[in-house]
């Protein structure tokens, strides 16, 4: 199964333009995406208020609200799914993921955090 996420949100376009290439190539996939978005949140694995709200559930596309990108990945990563990611596909960005800036990529830091759990990343 191929997780697909990102930190623009699940309105995103790129998302979507994401997942529809996806689909095109019939792979297992499932969606984890923050209802609003978290543009920016690096390697943040907490949340602002108590933990996060699991917002809708379909087979292939979860939404929550207080969600990071890398914890959504190291939630799946981590069993919360059945079976487990082998690979994670993060973006599609609306903003560049370039020099000092990187650091704080929720995108990035999406794809580090799959690769620290032996997922390739994408």
């Amino acid at each position: 199964m191929i997780l697909a996420t990102n930190d623009d949100s699940a309105h995103a376009a790129g998302l979507a333009a994401l997942v529809t290439a996806l689909e095109a190539t019939g792979a297992d996939h499932v969606v984890f995406a923050e209802d609003v978005g978290w543009t920016g949140d690096g390697t943040a694995l907490g949340f602002p208020r108590a933990a996060p709200v699991l917002v809708h559930a379909a087979p292939l596309a979860w939404r929550f609200r207080d969600a990071t990108s890398a914890l959504m990945v190291a939630a799946t990563c981590s069993g919360l799914t059945d079976p487990r990611p082998y690979a994670v596909v993060v973006g599609v960005n609306r903003g560049p993921n370039i020099g000092g800036m990187t650091c704080f990529s929720g995108t990035v830091r999406a794809a580090v955090t799959a690769s620290s759990f032996g997922a390739q990343s994408r």
